[in-house]
Protein backbone atom coordinates (compact mmCIF):
# COMPACT_ATOMS: atom_id res chain seq x y z
CA UNK A 1 0.00 0.00 0.00
CA UNK A 2 0.95 3.85 -0.88
CA UNK A 3 -0.42 6.80 -0.11
CA UNK A 4 -0.02 10.25 -1.23
CA UNK A 5 1.51 12.95 1.86
CA UNK A 6 -1.24 14.84 2.03
CA UNK A 7 -2.32 12.34 3.98
CA UNK A 8 -0.14 12.53 6.81
CA UNK A 9 -1.08 16.27 7.23
CA UNK A 10 -4.63 16.40 8.08
CA UNK A 11 -4.86 19.83 8.97
CA UNK A 12 -4.19 20.87 5.47
CA UNK A 13 -6.16 18.05 4.02
CA UNK A 14 -9.26 19.45 5.85
CA UNK A 15 -8.44 22.35 4.41
CA UNK A 16 -8.59 21.50 1.02
CA UNK A 17 -10.84 18.68 0.91
CA UNK A 18 -13.41 19.35 3.65
CA UNK A 19 -17.18 19.43 2.03
CA UNK A 20 -20.83 18.88 2.94
CA UNK A 21 -21.44 15.01 3.09
CA UNK A 22 -24.64 15.32 4.15
CA UNK A 23 -26.19 13.90 0.65
CA UNK A 24 -23.68 11.51 0.20
CA UNK A 25 -24.80 10.14 3.97
CA UNK A 26 -28.58 10.20 2.41
CA UNK A 27 -27.37 8.05 -0.72
CA UNK A 28 -26.01 5.12 1.39
CA UNK A 29 -28.29 5.64 3.92
CA UNK A 30 -31.46 5.46 1.97
CA UNK A 31 -29.78 3.14 -0.11
CA UNK A 32 -29.78 0.47 2.85
CA UNK A 33 -33.22 1.24 3.61
CA UNK A 34 -34.58 0.11 0.09
CA UNK A 35 -32.31 -3.40 0.48
CA UNK A 36 -32.55 -4.48 3.93
CA UNK A 37 -36.14 -3.09 4.66
CA UNK A 38 -34.84 -1.43 7.87
CA UNK A 39 -32.62 1.68 8.71
CA UNK A 40 -28.70 1.05 9.09
CA UNK A 41 -27.44 1.41 12.87
CA UNK A 42 -23.94 0.79 12.76
CA UNK A 43 -21.35 1.75 9.75
CA UNK A 44 -17.62 1.64 9.74
CA UNK A 45 -15.68 4.17 7.08
CA UNK A 46 -12.40 2.61 5.40
CA UNK A 47 -9.57 4.74 4.63
CA UNK A 48 -11.87 7.61 6.59
CA UNK A 49 -9.46 10.50 6.96
CA UNK A 50 -10.70 12.53 8.89
CA UNK A 51 -13.94 11.03 8.90
CA UNK A 52 -16.34 12.75 7.29
CA UNK A 53 -18.55 10.42 6.81
CA UNK A 54 -18.45 8.57 10.22
CA UNK A 55 -19.38 11.72 11.79
CA UNK A 56 -22.48 12.66 10.09
CA UNK A 57 -23.54 9.05 10.43
CA UNK A 58 -23.11 9.00 14.22
CA UNK A 59 -25.12 12.37 14.41
CA UNK A 60 -27.92 10.76 12.97
CA UNK A 61 -27.75 8.13 15.49
CA UNK A 62 -25.90 5.09 14.07
CA UNK A 63 -22.87 3.21 15.69
CA UNK A 64 -19.69 4.36 13.25
CA UNK A 65 -16.27 3.03 13.11
CA UNK A 66 -13.38 4.86 11.34
CA UNK A 67 -10.04 3.00 10.05
CA UNK A 68 -7.31 5.01 8.49
CA UNK A 69 -3.58 3.92 8.02
CA UNK A 70 -2.31 7.31 8.79
CA UNK A 71 -2.06 7.99 13.06
CA UNK A 72 -1.96 11.49 12.05
CA UNK A 73 -5.66 11.16 10.33
CA UNK A 74 -6.73 9.38 13.32
CA UNK A 75 -5.63 11.92 15.55
CA UNK A 76 -7.20 14.58 14.23
CA UNK A 77 -10.37 12.52 13.88
CA UNK A 78 -10.43 12.07 17.66
CA UNK A 79 -9.61 15.78 18.38
CA UNK A 80 -12.71 16.81 15.91
CA UNK A 81 -14.96 14.78 17.57
CA UNK A 82 -13.97 14.83 21.52
CA UNK A 83 -16.55 17.77 21.91
CA UNK A 84 -19.39 15.94 19.23
CA UNK A 85 -22.71 15.07 21.35
CA UNK A 86 -22.25 12.16 19.45
CA UNK A 87 -18.72 11.01 20.53
CA UNK A 88 -19.92 7.91 22.30
CA UNK A 89 -21.24 6.32 19.11
CA UNK A 90 -17.33 6.70 17.57
CA UNK A 91 -14.41 4.87 17.41
CA UNK A 92 -10.96 5.42 15.78
CA UNK A 93 -8.50 2.66 14.65
CA UNK A 94 -5.17 3.41 13.03
CA UNK A 95 -5.76 0.04 10.60
CA UNK A 96 -4.62 -1.37 7.44
CA UNK A 97 -8.16 -1.98 5.51
CA UNK A 98 -6.05 -5.25 4.18
CA UNK A 99 -6.81 -6.90 7.30
CA UNK A 100 -8.94 -5.23 10.21
CA UNK A 101 -11.42 -6.72 12.90
CA UNK A 102 -14.19 -4.25 14.54
CA UNK A 103 -15.28 -5.90 18.10
CA UNK A 104 -18.80 -5.98 16.34
CA UNK A 105 -20.47 -6.99 12.83
CA UNK A 106 -21.36 -3.71 10.70
CA UNK A 107 -24.67 -3.56 8.64
CA UNK A 108 -22.83 -1.29 6.09
CA UNK A 109 -18.88 -0.37 5.19
CA UNK A 110 -18.39 2.33 2.87
CA UNK A 111 -14.84 3.69 1.27
CA UNK A 112 -14.72 7.06 -0.20
CA UNK A 113 -12.69 9.35 -2.23
CA UNK A 114 -10.66 6.81 -4.12
CA UNK A 115 -9.41 5.24 -1.36
CA UNK A 116 -8.93 2.06 -2.70
CA UNK A 117 -6.56 3.13 -5.44
CA UNK A 118 -3.83 2.87 -3.03
CA UNK A 119 -4.69 -1.22 -3.07
CA UNK A 120 -1.84 -1.83 -6.04
CA UNK A 121 -2.20 -5.60 -6.23
CA UNK A 122 -5.42 -7.67 -7.41
CA UNK A 123 -4.24 -10.11 -4.28
CA UNK A 124 -4.50 -6.79 -2.01
CA UNK A 125 -7.98 -6.05 -3.41
CA UNK A 126 -8.88 -9.80 -2.44
CA UNK A 127 -7.41 -9.80 0.82
CA UNK A 128 -9.35 -6.52 1.26
CA UNK A 129 -12.79 -7.81 0.21
CA UNK A 130 -12.40 -10.62 2.44
CA UNK A 131 -11.79 -8.66 5.63
CA UNK A 132 -14.36 -6.01 4.70
CA UNK A 133 -17.12 -9.23 4.34
CA UNK A 134 -15.57 -10.77 7.69
CA UNK A 135 -16.52 -7.09 9.64
CA UNK A 136 -20.00 -6.92 7.62
CA UNK A 137 -23.10 -8.70 9.27
CA UNK A 138 -25.08 -10.86 7.13
CA UNK A 139 -26.80 -8.92 4.09
CA UNK A 140 -24.28 -6.07 4.60
CA UNK A 141 -23.55 -3.50 1.90
CA UNK A 142 -20.21 -2.23 0.94
CA UNK A 143 -20.33 1.57 -0.67
CA UNK A 144 -17.07 2.17 -2.55
CA UNK A 145 -16.37 5.25 -4.79
CA UNK A 146 -13.82 5.43 -7.45
CA UNK A 147 -12.70 8.41 -10.14
CA UNK A 148 -14.91 7.84 -13.59
CA UNK A 149 -13.20 7.63 -16.60
CA UNK A 150 -13.88 10.41 -18.22
CA UNK A 151 -11.32 11.91 -15.51
CA UNK A 152 -8.80 9.32 -15.23
CA UNK A 153 -8.39 6.44 -17.93
CA UNK A 154 -5.52 4.18 -19.63
CA UNK A 155 -5.49 7.11 -22.01
CA UNK A 156 -5.04 10.25 -19.64
CA UNK A 157 -4.62 11.10 -16.23
CA UNK A 158 -6.44 14.60 -15.08
CA UNK A 159 -5.06 17.29 -14.47
CA UNK A 160 -6.52 17.67 -10.77
CA UNK A 161 -5.81 20.99 -9.25
CA UNK A 162 -7.67 21.87 -5.24
CA UNK A 163 -7.04 25.47 -3.75
CA UNK A 164 -8.74 26.48 -0.29
CA UNK A 165 -8.30 28.50 2.40
CA UNK A 166 -8.44 28.98 6.07
CA UNK A 167 -7.48 30.86 8.94
CA UNK A 168 -4.70 32.92 7.31
CA UNK A 169 -3.71 29.50 5.21
CA UNK A 170 -3.64 28.88 1.71
CA UNK A 171 -3.33 25.61 0.54
CA UNK A 172 -2.98 24.44 -3.52
CA UNK A 173 -2.77 20.74 -4.59
CA UNK A 174 -1.59 20.23 -8.53
CA UNK A 175 -2.22 16.69 -8.50
CA UNK A 176 -0.49 14.93 -10.95
CA UNK A 177 2.28 17.41 -11.93
CA UNK A 178 4.29 14.57 -13.74
CA UNK A 179 1.66 14.01 -16.39
CA UNK A 180 1.84 10.44 -14.97
CA UNK A 181 -0.01 7.74 -17.10
CA UNK A 182 -1.26 3.84 -15.90
CA UNK A 183 0.77 1.27 -16.78
CA UNK A 184 -1.05 -1.21 -19.19
CA UNK A 185 -0.11 -4.47 -17.34
CA UNK A 186 0.06 -3.55 -13.78
CA UNK A 187 -2.82 -0.14 -13.73
CA UNK A 188 -0.74 1.47 -11.65
CA UNK A 189 1.06 5.16 -11.88
CA UNK A 190 3.54 6.73 -10.30
CA UNK A 191 1.59 9.99 -9.36
CA UNK A 192 3.37 13.23 -7.80
CA UNK A 193 1.61 15.88 -6.13
CA UNK A 194 2.87 19.40 -5.89
CA UNK A 195 1.75 21.40 -2.74
CA UNK A 196 1.87 25.01 -2.01
CA UNK A 197 1.79 26.33 1.60
CA UNK A 198 1.31 30.64 1.08
CA UNK A 199 0.84 31.97 4.86
CA UNK A 200 2.03 35.34 6.01
CA UNK A 201 5.34 34.61 6.56
CA UNK A 202 5.30 33.34 2.91
CA UNK A 203 5.13 30.37 0.44
CA UNK A 204 6.66 26.82 0.91
CA UNK A 205 6.48 24.60 -2.53
CA UNK A 206 6.95 20.99 -2.36
CA UNK A 207 6.59 17.88 -4.31
CA UNK A 208 6.21 14.43 -3.68
CA UNK A 209 4.91 11.07 -4.87
CA UNK A 210 2.96 8.22 -4.68
CA UNK A 211 1.36 5.03 -6.70
CA UNK A 212 -2.25 5.03 -7.61
CA UNK A 213 -4.03 1.88 -9.24
CA UNK A 214 -6.75 2.32 -11.37
CA UNK A 215 -9.74 0.22 -10.76
CA UNK A 216 -12.49 0.01 -13.39
CA UNK A 217 -16.14 -2.23 -12.50
CA UNK A 218 -15.34 -5.09 -14.23
CA UNK A 219 -12.11 -6.09 -12.55
CA UNK A 220 -13.88 -4.89 -9.38
CA UNK A 221 -16.46 -7.34 -9.92
CA UNK A 222 -14.25 -10.26 -10.69
CA UNK A 223 -12.00 -9.70 -7.56
CA UNK A 224 -15.48 -9.83 -5.63
CA UNK A 225 -15.87 -13.45 -6.95
CA UNK A 226 -12.39 -14.51 -6.24
CA UNK A 227 -12.83 -13.58 -2.86
CA UNK A 228 -15.76 -15.56 -2.35
CA UNK A 229 -16.81 -12.37 0.30
CA UNK A 230 -18.81 -10.05 -1.56
CA UNK A 231 -21.00 -9.61 -4.55
CA UNK A 232 -21.84 -6.66 -6.74
CA UNK A 233 -25.19 -5.69 -6.91
CA UNK A 234 -24.39 -2.03 -8.95
CA UNK A 235 -23.23 0.92 -10.14
CA UNK A 236 -24.22 4.50 -9.89
CA UNK A 237 -22.76 7.64 -11.33
CA UNK A 238 -23.12 9.83 -8.44
CA UNK A 239 -25.41 10.12 -5.01
CA UNK A 240 -28.26 9.80 -6.76
CA UNK A 241 -30.11 6.73 -7.84
CA UNK A 242 -31.54 8.16 -10.46
CA UNK A 243 -28.30 8.72 -12.70
CA UNK A 244 -26.42 5.41 -13.80
CA UNK A 245 -22.92 4.96 -13.92
CA UNK A 246 -22.40 5.53 -17.97
CA UNK A 247 -20.77 7.94 -20.10
CA UNK A 248 -22.72 11.04 -19.97
CA UNK A 249 -21.92 13.91 -18.01
CA UNK A 250 -24.44 13.21 -15.33
CA UNK A 251 -22.12 10.57 -13.99
CA UNK A 252 -19.48 12.74 -11.93
CA UNK A 253 -17.90 9.09 -10.13
CA UNK A 254 -17.93 5.31 -10.14
CA UNK A 255 -19.95 4.42 -7.06
CA UNK A 256 -20.09 0.56 -6.40
CA UNK A 257 -22.70 -1.11 -4.07
CA UNK A 258 -21.63 -4.83 -3.04
CA UNK A 259 -23.14 -7.13 -0.80
CA UNK A 260 -21.91 -9.67 1.46
CA UNK A 261 -22.27 -13.04 -0.19
CA UNK A 262 -24.29 -15.73 1.38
Amino acid sequence: MDSAPIYHFPRYYDIVFARDVEHEVAFIRDLFVRQMGRPLASLVELACGPGYHARAFARQGATVFGLDLSPEMIEFARAETRSDPAAASMSWQVANILDFSLPALVDCAICMFDGLDSLLTNAELVQHLRAVGRNLAPGGLYVLQLTHPRQASYDHYGPFHYQAERDGMSIALNWGVNDPSYDLVTGVAQVEIETTITTAAGRDVSRAGHSERLILPQEMALMAQLSGALEVMDWYGDFDPRVRLDNTPRSQCMLGVLRKAA
